[in-house]
């Protein structure tokens, strides 16, 4: 979801060996990716939303039956019609 200010990379040689540009198909093949279940998640979230099919957390006024206190209970929606979602 984030866009870069440019296309040029410039390498740390302390923190990395090698950077580039890759097709996502490419990136979530890489081990690390495949290897960790919380980077998974992470990436199928930016995948959903890359197909405008995930719009994040979306808050939901309820009313409680217990004690009628409105709340905001935060969720997300099955079908991206179901919110005004801005996924562009």
């Amino acid at each position: 979801m984030l866009r870069p200010l440019s296309s040029a990379i410039k390498i740390d040689e302390t923190e990395i060996q090698a950077a580039k540009w890759m097709p996502l198909e490419e990136f979530v093949k890489q081990p690390f990716i495949q290897e960790d279940h919380m980077f998974q998640k992470i990436m199928d979230i930016c995948i959903q939303r890359l197909r405008k099919c995930y719009c994040g957390l979306t808050a939901h006024n309820v009313v409680s039956k217990f004690d009628g206190r409105q709340s905001t209970l935060y969720y997300n929606v099955g079908e991206p019609e179901d919110v005004n979602c801005d996924a562009a």
